[in-house]
């Protein structure tokens, strides 16, 4: 970022450097502890826990957490995500990753959204679905949501996984009525029921697919996303998500 004339002057009259000067002008926050001028979006500590949510033991299927309760992975004991082949992650959906998705959705900040998708990127399975994959497709949102929103963090964080590769984000699903926020839904049929028949596939899309969301919570966006493109002749659809959360600490997808 080129410096601004009052932090040239600070650079000059007190021999600063530009990121001293920049800090002490616009010192920056971390979005979950709020401790000033230790980094933005996180600091190094929430930064840390963030990353060690990405270890936790993940059913390597559906991406359910597994291991909470010692039983291995109740989503695929009772059917699973049908029509995905495989999920993949970057941590789980609590503390500061928790922050950062609502702070990205709700406070239109955009820029979280690309840091995100940076930490994804930078997931070597996720690098191989990516250069598997014939197109990377992220869920849309419904074009009132969109007016209201500005933005569609599921493409911001599709576009940050191709960057320098030659796989197209192609725009394949139309959200093609509005529905509720997941998280309002209370039961796993609620959250299936709201999102059915909600989706079109474009024809044309590639065998091979990357679908794109942010959180993935009972799995319901993703399942009727890949359903719609089953329908439109896709063999193949795998999903990455930013984070993975366990349904019985969290109420729904945000």
């Amino acid at each position: 970022m080129r410096p601004t004339p009052l932090i040239s002057s600070l650079t000059r009259r007190w021999g600063l450097t530009a990121a001293v000067a920049g800090e002490l002008l616009f010192p920056t926050q971390c979005v979950h502890c709020r401790e000033p001028g230790r980094g933005y979006p996180l600091c190094p500590g929430c930064e840390g826990e963030a990353r060690r949510g990405a270890v936790a033991p993940a059913c390597p299927k559906c991406g359910a957490l597994t291991g909470v309760d010692g039983g291995g992975c109740q989503r695929c004991r009772d059917g699973g995500l049908t029509h995905i082949r495989s999920v993949f992650r970057w941590t789980a959906y609590e503390g500061p990753v928790r922050r950062l998705v609502l702070r990205c959705k709700f406070a239109r900040e955009w820029t979280i959204g690309e840091w995100l998708g940076e930490q994804l990127a930078d997931e070597p399975p996720v690098a191989e679905a990516v250069a598997l994959a014939g197109a990377v497709v992220p869920v849309p949102l419904h074009p009132w949501r969109m007016f209201r929103r500005g933005f569609n963090p599921a493409e911001l964080i599709a576009r940050q996984l191709v960057r320098g590769t030659a796989v197209p984000v192609v725009s394949g699903l139309r959200r093609v009525r509005s529905t509720e926020v997941q998280s309002r839904q209370v039961s796993r049929a609620g959250r299936a029921h709201n999102v059915a028949g909600a989706f079109r596939a474009r024809t044309g899309l590639p065998e091979r697919v990357l679908l794109i969301d942010d959180v993935l919570t009972s799995g319901a966006t993703v399942i009727e996303c890949a359903r719609a493109m089953k329908k439109a002749g896709v063999k193949h659809i795998d999903v990455a998500v930013i984070a993975v959360a366990d349904p019985r600490t969290h109420d729904g997808e945000v």
